[in-house]
């Protein structure tokens, strides 16, 4: 069995495998399968651009079947950096263009003789005035705008495999095509077809290339490989009379070129049957791979929506902490407060009780011990005071901490405690005593300039 009539498992192979790759090993080797892969590839191509040019699809066939031809023979002098879609799309052209002088007499009764072949379908009105002049316009180009347009719109390649195929970068291949629309462009202006750059490029991408009739591929690569066999043993003509046949009706053309050749028709049905099994196993696996998608977006969506629970449960949680936070800070603040106006009131008292009254009412008294009592209790009252006052400097230090996330060891200064005091000031000093704010997690404390009950002259009086 031929290399061409192979399993799918050679199929693949093949469809692996660059142009330059086939091309090369059907020139070394003669491989049926690698030249019937590149016929495959851009038969769609070849028999698009003969279609616009000869309008029969009949004749489309036979001059799609002598470009490949073409390249069997040329095979071996062909360049290895060749863009082979443009040396197709161009020797199309050449093809064409001899085919219409060689049958232009005969061209309608060749219409009626294949008409069991389809239609082509509808076209948009930009491109019924494209058509007629399409290839006349590709023809005035230059090899390498050319070659950018066919692979980026009639092969429907994207910019990088455009790049790729021509030796250069994307942005590159996207300039050379934007250039060469344009030259195409004002071709058709000048033939009085005034169209947008972005409307001729909607045009070519939806209409320039339309699928060739079900196994051409398979007869053209029959016919000519079959043709090379005769070439070799010195019959290139009857490969020619060979093509000729075809313009009674395709199902003779298969049958004679099956017959000339000696290939039994079994075989082409067998690889036919073989790229149909694989089709519907790919579409099989594919609508698998849409269940598994789709499975994956809800997991996807549910994975979203557990994350979103959680960041909530922790913004509710954080609510609850800042709530607790805030209720302790009306606390603090009312207690302090509170000792603000303790504080006031034993200003107040120790006004009243100054010292001018103190040694009156000692006097008065007439008594030592008495007198003596008295200071006691001036001084008793003085200490309590600034006690007092500490703790008041204490709340706001508890306060400042926890509304500004400070730790043990921060220090603290007079300025950043004003806003958490009574008016925004310091409590007044009692006996001129000096006051020590300490960092946070250490009792502040006060020196006191005189003795005040137990403690001495320059003592230290701490909040108990």
């Amino acid at each position: 069995m031929s290399d061409f009539a192979s399993g799918g498992c050679l199929i693949s192979e093949m469809q692996t495998k660059t142009d330059a790759q086939l091309l090369r090993e059907y020139a070394g080797t003669g491989s049926e399968a690698a030249f019937g892969e590149l016929v495959s590839r851009h038969a769609d191509l070849v028999y698009s651009a003969a279609l616009r040019q000869v309008i029969e699809p009949d004749f489309a066939r036979d001059v799609a079947q002598s470009v490949f031809a073409d390249l069997a023979r040329k095979a071996k002098s062909l360049s290895g950096d060749i863009v082979l879609a443009g040396w197709l799309y161009r020797s199309t052209r050449f093809a064409a263009l001899t085919f219409l002088r060689n049958e232009r007499r005969r061209q309608n009764r060749e219409r009626q003789a294949m008409q069991l072949l389809d239609p082509p379908g509808e076209s948009s009105p930009d491109w019924e005035r494209i058509r007629p002049v399409l290839d006349e316009a590709m023809a005035n180009l230059g090899g390498a705008d050319r070659d950018a347009l066919v692979l980026r719109f009639f092969k429907n390649e994207d910019l990088r495999t455009v790049g790729t195929a021509l030796g250069t970068s994307e942005d590159a291949a996207q300039k050379r095509v934007t250039r060469a629309l344009e030259k195409i462009r004002a071709f058709l202006l000048r033939r009085g077809v005034t169209l947008s750059s972005a409307a001729l490029a909607t045009a070519l991408t939806g209409s320039a290339v339309q699928a060739a009739p079900v196994a051409l591929a398979g007869t053209i690569s029959a016919a000519v490989i079959a043709g090379a066999a005769t070439a070799a043993a010195g019959s290139t003509v009857n490969l020619l009379n060979l093509m000729s046949i075809t313009k009674l009706k395709a199902g003779l053309l298969g049958a004679a070129v099956v017959i000339g050749a000696g290939t039994p028709l079994v075989v082409q049905q067998q690889s036919l049957s073989h790229l149909r099994a694989e089709n519907r196993d790919l579409r099989e696996r594919s609508q698998q791979l849409d269940s598994l998608r789709e499975g994956n977006q809800q997991l996807a969506g549910l994975r979203a929506d557990s994350d979103e629970l959680e960041r909530l449960r922790r913004d509710v949680a954080e609510l609850h902490r800042l709530r607790g936070e805030v209720a302790q800070l009306r606390r603090e603040k009312e207690d302090q407060a509170r000792l603000q106006t303790e504080n006031t009131l034993l200003k107040e008292h120790l006004k009243a009780l100054s010292a001018r009254e103190l040694q009156t009412q000692a006097a008065l008294i007439n008594s030592p011990v008495k007198a003596s009592e008295v200071a006691q209790v001036a001084q008793y009252n003085q200490y309590n005071s600034v006690v007092n006052n500490l703790r008041i400097i204490e709340g706001a230090k508890d306060q400042w901490a926890l509304e500004n996330k400070k730790g043990v060891g921060d220090t603290v200064t007079e300025t950043d405690l004003l806003p958490y005091l009574k008016d925004n000031t310091m409590p007044g000093k009692v006996v001129g005593e000096t006051y020590v704010l300490e960092v946070i997690g250490k009792a502040a404390y006060a020196t006191t300039p005189v003795t005040l009950g137990a403690i001495g002259a320059g003592g230290t009086i701490t909040a108990q």
